[in-house]
């Protein structure tokens, strides 16, 4: 198979039409080439060279660690979240009711981080305090008190995702999720579902889940008299838990010695590793396993070469280096210079002094007068020489594209959102917005506006392409706790930022935490649209110069939002679809009624819909109507 870069892009434009219930052909294509050109990820090592070699741990799958009780499973798993995150600074959630009391869980990490018994003769008290302070930070211990069913488990789980960005997620064990099964409900049937909730929990939060479960009673096996060691199938429950779980790991203690059975029973991707039994040896100081390869102390079971603790980090970003969001390339779009954009450094253009001439006469002497920032800036487009639809050059923040702005043309997204803050949504809190940013460590940046009214800020975010959900947690966080309303058109990743000047910009230039929340827009929008679908009062001709004018009497505003603004500009142009002019005449008339009517923004914003309309647009003059309708209902 030829996979050349020519060949490929031609595979791209034949199959763009395709439905899109599925996954998208270009980033499938790119992701395998990706994947061809790194090689096949190793997975994640925890330091034991013979199981290493064996198999290793990874994100975005569900892992059960399973074994007859009492043999080490929890041990084990408690062992394998102390080495991920000594190793690759992995933070964990754990749901364990079966180590309580919860002080006794803490004393053993403290002795799996300093590599020492738990005993005050032995741990000095500066090690103790250090150890469990870092612990507090790195390992979210579940209040069993509060998490009474899977749904409540789940959400506590996505919380510490949000929040504390954990990479891990313990659930010890499954008799503690199995006594939440509904009444009625059969076994397999609960097993099966919390299973593959569990696998697709891993998979949507690239996040390793690892599940503790009990087998059956084993045999004793006469000769060794040790207990046969288990399959995946010995699991008490159901056959389900081979079936639906990624990797399967068995847990079994050798009688009479220091060695414990670790045996890979299932591995779903063959590049993690295969099914093989190895023993390790295990300290019962530390609790933590080494190599049985390793020479130890004769008549113990420590290891000839000392093992040393954990050396904890000077300041909380254990594993982190401070990313320079701001370095990156974006699209200068400058109608002076052409239709085609440019490239720029975002920095250069954030903090560039080249264009303060212009944003100064349009804030003119008195940056807090809204309505002559306004005149002035309508009459500077009036006024300016050459002018051809935008007065200062802008970029889109979210993304970067081929050609055009728009949402078919994307390139690749840039892992940013900016958010505005405009002054008419915020008078009470304006002032104090600068000394608000800066106390929040998702910000990386943020400058006043072009008419110097209100801010704007920019964030970096976890998940590039869900801009939208990013904002609608954005929108959430800043209102229910800064009471700052958000402009909602920030929604869009194909939103423009002009060009502005501040002196007085703010670069956050310590460690920027990515934002990682998202969440869905209120249910009121689909609701409208249902509605909007329903409404049968539509039978007569409408009139939009009657809809205008009883608008501009009574200073109703169908525009109040990003998504009536687009419907308000389809539904002219649906309604005047061979006389484009008038409709962005009337576009511009039931725009200016919405006090962030902005003259050029309204202009590139019917010029991307005229692009981008066709006739099988389902939003008609009768979108009009009704949003007309319901604004009015609301005064």
């Amino acid at each position: 198979m030829n996979i050349t870069g020519t060949n490929v892009q031609n595979n791209l434009q034949n199959l763009n039409d395709l439905d899109i219930n599925i996954v998208s052909p270009e980033v499938l294509i790119q992701e395998t080439l990706k994947l061809y050109a790194d090689g096949m990820p190793r997975g994640l090592e925890l330091g034991i060279k013979s199981l290493d070699e064996v198999f290793c741990f990874s994100l975005s799958n569900l892992t059960i660690v399973t074994g007859i009780p009492n043999q080490g499973k929890s041990e084990f798993s408690d062992f394998v979240i102390s080495q991920l995150n000594k190793r690759y600074g992995y933070k964990a959630g754990i749901y364990s009711p079966e180590n309580q009391l919860i002080n006794f869980h803490l004393a053993k990490f403290v002795s799996k981080f300093t590599n020492k018994q738990f005993d005050k003769s032995v741990i000095t008290e500066s090690e103790l305090s250090d150890t469990i302070t870092y612990l507090s930070k790195n390992f979210f211990v579940f209040d069993y008190r509060k998490n009474h069913s899977l749904t409540e488990i789940l959400e506590t789980a996505q919380n510490l995702i949000d929040t504390q960005d954990i990479k891990v997620l313990v659930l010890d064990s499954w008799n503690e999720i199995e006594v939440l099964k509904p009444d009625g409900m059969l076994d397999t049937e609960w097993v099966g579902k919390v299973l593959y909730k569990l696998v697709q929990f891993s998979r949507d939060n690239n996040i390793l889940v690892l599940l503790v479960a009990h087998t059956v009673k084993m045999t004793i096996d006469t000769t060794t008299k040790d207990y046969l060691v288990p399959n995946s199938y010995s699991i008490n429950g159901s056959a389900h838990f081979y079936g639906k779980a990624d990797n399967i790991v068995v847990i079994q203690k050798m009688v009479d010695s220091f060695e414990t059975i670790v045996k890979i029973d299932k591995v779903r991707f063959k590049n993690y590793g295969s099914q093989k039994q190895i023993k390790v040896n295990y300290d019962t100081d530390s609790g933590n396993y080494f190599d049985l390869s390793e020479p130890i102390i004769y008549g113990t079971n420590k290891p000839a070469t000392l093992l040393q603790p954990f050396v904890i980090p000077i300041n909380d970003n254990t594993n982190k280096s401070v990313i320079d969001y701001l370095n990156v390339e974006v699209d200068l779009y400058d109608r002076m210079l052409g239709k085609t954009h440019t490239s720029i450094n975002l920095k250069e253009y954030l903090t560039t002094d080249i264009y303060k001439p212009v944003v100064e006469f349009i804030r003119g002497e008195d940056v807090n007068d809204e309505d002559s920032s306004k005149e002035r800036k309508n009459l500077l487009i009036q006024n300016y020489e050459g002018y051809n639809g935008m007065l200062l050059p802008c970029v889109p923040i979210s993304a970067r594209f081929i050609n055009r702005h728009e949402h078919t043309d994307l390139k690749e997204y840039t892992s940013l959102i900016s958010i505005d803050i405009d002054m008419q949504d915020n008078r009470d809190i304006i002032d104090r917005v600068p000394e608000i940013l800066k106390s929040i460590s998702n910000v990386v940046f943020f400058g006043k506006s072009v008419r110097g009214l209100g801010f704007f800020a920019i964030i970096p975010i976890k998940y590039k392409d869900k801009v939208k959900e990013h904002y609608f947690a954005l929108e959430r966080d800043f209102k229910e706790h800064y009471c700052i309303t958000l402009d909602n058109r920030c929604k869009d990743f194909t939103r423009l930022r002009f060009a502005s000047y501040d002196p007085n910009y703010w670069i956050n230039t310590n460690y920027v935490e990515l934002y990682r929340k998202t969440a869905k827009a209120l249910n009121k929008e689909v609701k409208a649209k249902t509605k909007e679908k329903t409404d049968t009062d539509t039978d007569n001709k409408i009139d939009v110069d009657k809809i205008l004018s009883d608008c501009q009497k009574n200073g109703i505003d169908i525009t109040n939002n990003y998504d009536n603004w687009n419907k308000v500009c389809l539904s002219l142009l649906s309604e005047y679809k061979t006389d484009t002019d008038k409709a962005r005449a009337y576009f511009h008339k039931f725009s200016e009624l919405s006090d962030k009517y902005d003259k050029i923004e309204c202009n590139d914003q019917f010029d991307k819909l005229v692009d981008k309309y066709k006739d099988s647009n389902k939003v008609s003059v009768k979108s009009l109507q009704y949003l007309y309708k319901t604004c009015k209902n609301d005064l």
